[in-house]
């Protein structure tokens, strides 16, 4: 593979115009490593948030974890991811998706190793800050990139994309407290940094064939070819306004309403099992179950979101399932366990319908970025708020229907929100771009 991208970096040096047109429309090979890359960075998005919360026994113990602090690790996921997905397309736009994915996986992957060998609570906070920032970097690529290498496969990349995701996450819970009893914790929560280098790895190529085309560029203009390839159209390549679409507030209520859900459930689930008489294997079983069964809906949703005309039914059935899951989980939780969980992953379906309308309601990868970044990061901005709520209401009573309450409450913004996505209109048809 090194061999064949020097071979274009050669060649781009004596036909410029050639290399100009190779670097906008990515030949079979090149997409082969793109698919690569999107599916090991997504497998890489995960494991550093679900292997804490079946963890949090011995890491109070050994670090000394306050329960301000145990309220700061259930909200630096989502908030890092905002922060992350703000800074993602703003940084994709100088220096492309491509070598963007590459920042991302390199903090996340040294911040994760960094947060596996500290001995106090603050450095481990800052790890996982910063580890959690690096996450949200990539978090929002996956659309962007796939508008950009496979914009005639939307739905079957959403959902390669989107199982790979469900695989990180699901696994590593499963894994994690057998690996601390033969490793230690240590290596337990900071051994899945070799995922981020391997969602790093393919997209190296695209970084060297992307200087080479700066550099063809460049050759390019000074020979007066820049003239002829300037005559192309281009689409819109300049800041997005997203925030005056109604379809991207739509877009960015679904998300919201499941990320808000979904964080929390993540970061406390074990917690709330165990307080209701579940044992601590039987509760990581079931952080396992709850983090893996999305796959499910991964295969189907984007299928069916591309295909049929009605999505508003779909999105209120999955809207209705995780109202129904949450309830279950506050009056019941060690009671028909497996339903509850059940519902909330039928309703995690609104996560995939998101992902793929964002793509479907959008002409241009630099639009969908746009919306990717900008959208889920409002909507992680939300959950961290929710999470640290969640675990301070948790602290003050003791109880946990007072925090379920307040999920449940949010949960009708996720509805408002995909009845406003499910309408077929296109972000730049109501910018006017």
């Amino acid at each position: 593979m090194t061999s064949q991208y020097g071979r274009w970096a050669v060649q781009s040096a004596r036909h410029p115009g050639r290399a100009l047109r190779a670097a906008r429309s990515p030949r079979w090979h090149g997409k082969v490593v793109a698919a690569l890359g999107i599916i090991f960075v997504a497998l890489s998005l995960r494991a550093a948030t679900v292997t804490v919360a079946p963890m949090l026994g011995p890491l109070t113990a050994e670090l000394g974890l306050s329960s301000t602090a145990l309220s700061l690790i259930g909200m630096l996921p989502p908030f890092g991811f905002a922060i992350g997905g703000l800074l993602s397309p703003i940084i994709g736009q100088r220096i492309g998706p491509e070598l963007t994915a590459v920042l991302a996986m390199a903090l996340t992957g040294s911040a994760m190793a960094f947060r596996a060998l500290v001995s106090s609570e603050l450095p481990f906070l800052i790890g996982t800050a910063a580890t959690m920032c690096g996450i949200g970097l990539a978090n929002v690529l996956a659309p962007p990139l796939i508008k950009k290498y496979f914009p005639g496969r939307i739905a079957l990349w959403t959902t390669i994309s989107t199982i790979s995701l469900v695989v990180g996450q699901g696994v590593p819970p499963a894994l994690v407290l057998p690996l601390a009893r033969t490793l230690g914790w240590r290596w337990a929560i900071g051994g899945w940094a070799v995922l981020a280098v391997l969602g790093a790895l393919p997209w190296l190529g695209f970084v060297r064939v992307r200087f080479a085309a700066r550099r063809a560029q460049a050759q390019a203009a000074a020979a007066g070819a820049g003239d002829a390839a300037g005559t192309q159209a281009k689409p819109h390549t300049g800041t997005v306004p997203v925030w005056r679409s109604p379809t991207f507030w739509g877009v960015t209520g679904l998300l919201t309403c499941n990320s808000v859900a979904a964080f929390t459930l993540s970061a406390w689930l074990p917690q709330i099992l165990i307080d209701g008489g579940a044992s601590a294997d039987a509760a990581a079983t079931w952080l396992a179950v709850f983090a893996g069964a999305p796959v499910i809906a991964a295969i189907v949703v984007p299928w069916l979101t591309v295909r049929v005309r009605h999505v508003w039914v779909m999105v209120v059935i999955f809207w209705a399932a995780w109202t129904t899951g949450l309830l279950g989980l506050m009056l019941a939780p060690t009671k028909l366990t497996g339903l509850w969980i059940a519902c909330t992953r039928l309703g995690d379906g609104n996560y995939a319908c998101g992902l793929t309308l964002m793509n479907l309601r959008a002409r241009s990868h630099t639009t969908v970025g746009y919306v990717s970044g900008f959208g889920q990061s409002l909507g992680y901005f939300t959950a961290a708020a929710v999470a640290f709520a969640f675990g301070q209401l948790y602290a003050a009573t003791g109880e946990w229907i007072w925090p379920l309450i307040l999920v449940i409450a949010a949960m009708p913004l996720g509805l408002v929100g995909g009845l406003v996505a499910s309408r077929d209109r296109l972000i730049e048809d109501e910018l006017g771009l």
